[in-house]
């Protein structure tokens, strides 16, 4: 029994010291130094000599070590950047003005990173662990988002571009599984609309999000709306599944309720397609259109479920 216990004491002591090695930083690391500053300016930095954090002698390169964004800081990149092998910490609010070209590296996320340019090859969202609480922000998003590297899974999702124009998804295919493990937030898709399916036939896309839908459309314009639906128009056979844990909230203008938008479908999807919104919390619109577009008089299927006992 002693050597057992022992033995357990050994092994908590190793998992400690791996600890402590793991949350110490190295020679070279990087972390932010002010409030708010730009990444470019050495200012914005503080970095690790082996005995203390010291003021930066120049930015951060992105080749190596670790580069933190603290809490309650906020770094703009201003100027374009390439990460290419750095480990980069998001604990605060890092904001993609400039293109970061994302060679390789890791990133974290703990707290907000806002993409806030067109998104262009090698260019897009960061490949990364989106950590409770954390959020993706997408302000910069105009006609493509064909190079935004979203197919991954997110904690908070946010859409807010004004310039945002045309029908647009993120690429989430048939025979797929993406999860929301927070809010997905529509508040601003320009003058057009967010759409989950990317339209191609096949297996059904299951989208779960275990937070809430909020759809916020209540300072639109003509040009400035808020809509969300699974797909668009589409070739036969798109399926999709949604999934939604939370609530429904869906606030619109009373002045135009076109202006914002939830709606099942708004393609066709031909044949048998289906579309179908797995509702387990409650649902709240006001002042905003509704539209099912799926072709149920050909056996198609778009509909909400309402499955909250």
């Amino acid at each position: 029994m002693k050597n057992l216990k022992l033995f357990f004491s050994l092994v908590v002591l190793i998992f400690i010291f791996i600890g402590q090695l793991v949350s110490q930083p190295q020679v070279g690391d990087y972390r932010s130094a002010v409030a708010s500053g730009n990444w470019g300016d050495a200012s914005s930095w503080q970095t690790w000599n082996g005995s203390d954090w010291v003021s930066a002698g120049s930015p951060p390169s992105g080749t190596a070590g670790t580069i933190t964004i603290q809490s309650g800081h906020t770094i703009n990149v201003a100027s374009a950047i390439t990460i290419n092998g750095a480990t980069i910490v998001v604990d605060g609010y890092l904001k993609e003005t400039a293109a970061i070209t994302k060679t390789s590296g890791t990133w974290i996320i703990n707290g907000t990173f806002e993409f806030a340019h067109a998104p262009a090859s090698g260019q897009g969202l960061p490949t990364a662990t989106w950590n409770t609480g954390s959020i993706c922000l997408i302000t910069g998003i105009t006609s493509s988002t064909a190079n935004l590297n979203a197919v991954q899974d997110f904690y908070n999702l946010v859409i807010d571009c004004p310039s945002w124009s045309g029908n647009l998804n993120f690429g989430w295919g048939p025979g797929t599984t993406r999860n929301i493990n927070g809010n997905l937030v529509v508040k601003n898709t320009g003058t057009g609309r967010f759409q989950m399916h990317n339209g191609s036939a096949g297996d059904p896309l299951i989208v779960n999000i275990y937070g809430n839908i909020i759809v916020d459309g209540s300072n639109s314009t003509s040009s400035w709306t808020a809509k969300l639906t699974s797909n668009g128009t589409s070739t036969g056979g798109t399926h999709i599944i949604i999934n939604v844990y939370g609530n429904v909230i869906v606030t619109g203008k009373s002045t135009n309720n076109t202006w914002t938008e939830f709606s099942i479908s708004r393609g066709s999807q031909g044949g048998t397609g289906t579309a179908i919104w797995r509702l387990y919390g409650n649902f709240t619109m006001s002042d905003a259109t509704q539209n099912n577009s799926t072709a149920e008089t050909s056996g198609g299927v778009g509909r909400f479920e309402f499955r909250k006992s």
